[in-house]
């Protein structure tokens, strides 16, 4: 079961690589599950709009996502609770991180920084920490491993047209369509590393 927020979906629709990173990580369409503000963010009832916002590609890669997965639909409550008192962690994390009780078999995509660090630094979600450990995957490594099953040449021919999409991904390929693979990667793994350094065992090797 896969589970991705918003944010890093919006980025692989916007640097074309939504197929790719499914590979890479091991997943696919039918096995993915979205938050159900998915739909609205996404502006998917209103393609002008998205389009608009997203550009024409990229709103026509989030609308084939939303009708290629389902939405997240159960929750736990007792987790969402939780989650309400503890500033840093938005609704959307605090969704994909309560889908994940009494289920074994799933992996976390998220953008969100911040949301980590706070649930490893917070005392009340300790249980959910050691239920995800291991089973969440940072933008950064979605990148890498893009990088490392897809071909670098391909990747970086999909993200420097849109290297504003994303601070990160941008400061990798600083040097545009010049940019050399091992700086690439290096830099991507140093901040994956930093995080880890913060978030303990939740990120997956």
């Amino acid at each position: 079961m896969f589970l991705p927020d918003n944010d890093v979906l919006i980025k692989l629709a916007t640097f074309d690589l939504v197929d790719e990173a499914a590979k890479a990580l091991g997943v696919n369409f039918s096995e993915t599950y979205i938050l159900p503000t998915a739909k609205y963010v996404f502006r998917v009832k209103n393609p002008a709009k998205a389009a608009n916002k997203y550009g024409a590609k990229a709103a026509s890669r989030l609308a084939d996502i939303v009708r290629s997965t389902k939405e997240i639909s159960w929750v736990d409550h007792e987790d969402v609770q939780k989650f309400e008192t503890i500033a840093g962690i938005d609704p959307g994390e605090a969704v994909l991180f309560s889908a994940t009780k009494e289920r074994d078999d799933f992996l976390i995509a998220t953008g969100d920084k911040r949301c980590i660090k706070t649930l490893v630094a917070h005392p009340q979600c300790t249980d959910i920490v050691e239920r995800v450990a291991g089973k969440v995957v940072c933008f950064e490594q979605v990148i890498g491993r893009t990088c490392g099953n897809a071909g670098f040449a391909l990747v970086r021919e999909r993200v420097c047209p849109a290297l504003s999409c994303d601070g990160t991904i941008g400061n990798a390929f600083a040097n545009g369509l010049s940019t050399v693979e091992g700086d690439a990667i290096a830099y991507l793994d140093g901040r994956t590393q930093e995080l880890r350094m913060l978030a303990r065992d939740i990120l997956a090797k």
